[in-house]
């Protein structure tokens, strides 16, 4: 079911304006071609966005587990701010993709 909801996000045209007006306002911010480059991850050879957004999921995924625990609140606050913190470079890398 979670397949299907995402698979038809994934489709929806209708967001593709929204999504091709975003695209275009950070190609602007991102004007230099080195800084595109390497939100691109050209130098690693590789996209960076995948490698990126590896750190927010992981964070929230693993903060939500620690919810479970019993004195795992400190740590699942800890990975709250990692996970949010690692929200910028990701959507930023993601834009440029």
């Amino acid at each position: 079911m979670v397949r299907q909801i995402l698979k038809r996000l994934e489709q929806a045209r209708s967001l593709d304006p929204v999504s091709d007006s975003l695209q275009k306002a950070v190609m602007t911010l991102v004007r230099p071609q080195g800084l595109r480059n390497f939100l691109h991850g050209t130098w690693l050879g590789h996209p960076l966005h995948p490698v990126l957004v590896q750190v927010p999921v992981g964070a929230f995924l693993s903060a939500a587990v620690l919810d479970l625990v019993p004195g795992g609140r400190r740590a699942a606050t800890t990975l709250i701010a990692v996970g949010t913190a690692s929200t910028a470079p990701a959507i930023a890398a993601g834009l440029t993709y």
